[in-house]
């Protein structure tokens, strides 16, 4: 499922679409808004659309020395 749902994510962006992974939602109650048959539970949600505001890029990867601790 997990990977599923990360190659759904990787296709919308690479469509110019947003999306968001909700795993933490009511199953009963989306079930039914969905009419899904018994036998089927819902496990994720993902809604897409279009991002009000172009990406910019990744944000700049800090050097391992200002992240590492050594314990």
């Amino acid at each position: 499922t997990a990977a599923a749902t990360e190659n759904l994510l990787l296709a919308a962006v690479a469509l110019g679409l947003g999306g968001c992974w909700v795993g933490a939602f009511n199953e009963e109650e989306a079930a039914r808004a969905l009419d899904l048959p018994s036998h089927l539970r819902p496990v994720a949600i993902v809604p897409l659309g279009y991002p009000a505001r172009p990406r910019t890029g990744r944000t700049p990867r800090r050097d391992l020395e200002e992240v590492r601790k050594t314990i």
